[in-house]
């Protein structure tokens, strides 16, 4: 089960009709470059979703939004930053339903552990490489779905879903576009969520 930190408390809960509505503003209409993959730890295999293959993952899940923050909004301005006070969201995901949600509702009920939580984005690299390129990742290690929300979308009219993802392992890396369009260099920000420390 999840453990308890008592810093999490002062989160506003999303299980409720205003956040869902303004978590729903962040989606996007059209979103075909982003996805999601989730590895729960017993069963070790990704949860199948119904995109078609996209970099090394066979069968991903499309996601329309999504959303993460960290900072130190609850210092007084004045006062000396301390690690151990900075404030962790959990990363929220937007998607429409399909055959992967009734798996994620349950890993949320279950609490189940997941090894692996990862959304990845893609842009265009022109011709001469290939269809697109990955520049954006989320990693998301030791991870948990602490809530999920199924709902109908007045502005993708359809039914979608929220939940957000907590992890004690959290490693955001950017790959910029070169001039001729090709991959560049990776840019890698972790954190260890728990001890609040960077590496």
């Amino acid at each position: 089960m999840p453990g308890s930190d008592v810093r999490d408390q002062r989160f506003e809960s999303i299980l409720t009709l205003d956040s869902l509505r303004q978590f729903d503003q962040l989606a996007l209409t059209e979103a075909d470059d982003m996805f999601l993959q989730v590895v729960p730890k017993r069963s070790n295999t990704p949860v199948k979703g119904e995109a078609d293959k996209r970099g090394d993952w066979d069968t991903p899940m499309q996601i329309h939004g999504w959303r993460w923050a960290q900072g130190y909004d609850a210092a007084p301005h004045a006062a000396a930053l301390n690690a151990s006070d900075m404030r962790v969201t959990a990363l929220g995901v937007i998607k429409t339903v399909d055959s992967a949600s009734p798996v994620l509702a349950k890993l949320c009920a279950q609490a189940e552990l997941l090894t692996l939580a990862q959304i990845k984005c893609f842009k265009s690299a022109g011709t001469a490489h290939g269809t697109q390129i990955e520049f954006l990742s989320m990693k998301l290690e030791q991870a948990y779905i602490r809530n999920y929300q199924i709902y109908t979308s007045a502005r993708l009219a359809r039914p979608c879903e929220i939940f957000e993802l907590s992890a004690q392992q959290i490693t955001m890396t950017c790959a910029p576009q070169t001039a001729t369009g090709s991959r560049g260099a990776e840019v890698t920000f972790a954190l260890d969520v728990s001890a609040r420390r960077v590496s």
